[in-house]
């Protein structure tokens, strides 16, 4: 039993460290890095993005496209900054079709849930498009890498 035990956990894949999205296209296709700044209000917390920060930037809605370049966990948290509306809205589509979908009215009636991270598994191709609506914003926006705990 613990050699076939052994033997799953070398080829079965886990996550790698998270890595930082640092440049992608919004649908004008203008590359954005994002902002870094010192920290933002989430519900009377302190919130310090560790490498970006993305949201609509005083336009009505703001699109950015990832492609996954390989099997990974792609990442970000999010939640509506005070002062707020809770006027905010995220969505993702994953090849077209619309897989997660968020407005700020979820912030105001469960605020203690706020910030949330939000991870899900992305495969080699997949093009995944998420639109930011409104006050919301999204930080730590990245991936960790599937790979095989010797790499």
């Amino acid at each position: 039993m613990g050699t076939r035990r052994g033997g799953r956990q070398i080829i079965t894949k886990v996550e790698g460290p998270f890595t930082a999205i640092t440049e992608w296209k919004d649908t004008s296709g203008n590359s954005s890095t994002g902002d870094k700044p010192g920290s933002i209000q989430i519900n009377g917390q302190k919130v310090t993005p560790g490498s970006n920060l993305y949201g609509a930037e005083g336009e009505d809605s703001r699109t950015f496209t990832y492609k996954s370049e390989g099997r990974t966990i792609f990442c970000f948290t999010f939640g509506n900054p005070e002062p707020t509306d809770y006027s905010g809205e995220i969505s993702i589509t994953r090849d077209g079709q619309e897989i997660f979908n968020y407005t700020g009215d979820y912030q105001r009636t469960n605020p203690e849930q706020y910030p949330v991270v939000y991870e899900m598994p992305a495969l080699p191709g997949d093009e995944l498009k998420i639109t930011i609506k409104g006050e919301l914003k999204i930080w730590d926006v990245g991936y960790k890498k599937m790979q095989y705990i010797w790499n």
